[in-house]
C-alpha cells in the first residue's frame, strides 16, 4: 500500500513539474496550488492504512482466540485420565476364557432343514402326501358319523321311554330336532 502511494505521489510530482514548466512558458501569472490535492491524497492513504490495520488486528485476534480454544481443548484431552489398558486386556482375556468354557460345556449341534421343491422326488412325495391327508380326514369324518346317529337314536328312545307313549307327530318332531338342521338348545333341554 505504501509503495502504491509513493508511486502516486511521484507521478503527481512529475505532473506538477511538467505543468509548472508548461505554465511558466505560457503564462507566469497562473500558478496552481497542488499542495491541497497532495494533502487530500495523503489523508485518504492514511485513513486506508488505519482501516486496513484495524481489520488485520481484528482478524489476528480472532485467529489467536481460536488457537487458544483449540489449545485448551487439547490440553484438557491430554490431562484427562488415560484408561488402564492392562485392566481392559485382562478383563477381555477372562471373558474369552469364560466363553470358551461355556462353549465346551454346552455343545449344541445346529442343523438346518430346508424343504425346496427342486427335484422330482420332492414333487412326487408332495403329490402323494396331499391326497393321503385329504382321504384320511374324510375317512375319519365318515367313520365317526354313525356314532352320532347312534347317539341321536339313543336320545330318541330314552325320550320316548321317559314320556311313556309317543305319537307319530312327536316322533316327527324329534326327527326334525335331531335331523340335518339340528336345534342344539332343544337337544340340551332333552338331555336334562
Amino acid at each position: 500500500m505504501k509503495e502504491k502511494t509513493k508511486t502516486i505521489i511521484a507521478m503527481l510530482d512529475e505532473l506538477l513539474t511538467i505543468s509548472k514548466n508548461q505554465r511558466t512558458s505560457q503564462s507566469s501569472s497562473a500558478n496552481m496550488d497542488i499542495t491541497s490535492i497532495k494533502t487530500l491524497i495523503e489523508d485518504r492513504n492514511r485513513q486506508n492504512r488505519e482501516y486496513s490495520e484495524a481489520k488485520l488486528t481484528k482478524f489476528a485476534e480472532a485467529i489467536i482466540n481460536n488457537l487458544n480454544t483449540t489449545n485448551d481443548r487439547t490440553s484438557k484431552v491430554t490431562q484427562s485420565k488415560q484408561p488402564n489398558f492392562e485392566n481392559i486386556r485382562r478383563i477381555l482375556e477372562q471373558t474369552a476364557q469364560n466363553i470358551d468354557e461355556i462353549n465346551a460345556r454346552h455343545k449344541i449341534n445346529e442343523t438346518r432343514h430346508s424343504f425346496a421343491l427342486e427335484t422330482k422326488w420332492n414333487w412326487a412325495v408332495l403329490i402323494r402326501i396331499i391326497p393321503f391327508v385329504g382321504s384320511s380326514i374324510s375317512i375319519l369324518y365318515f367313520v365317526s358319523r354313525p356314532n352320532y346317529d347312534r347317539i341321536d337314536n339313543d336320545l330318541k328312545s330314552s325320550y320316548i321311554n321317559m314320556k311313556g307313549e309317543a305319537s307319530h307327530e312327536q316322533i316327527t318332531e324329534l326327527e326334525n330336532i335331531l335331523g340335518p338342521d339340528r336345534d342344539n338348545k332343544k337337544i340340551g333341554q332333552m338331555r336334562k
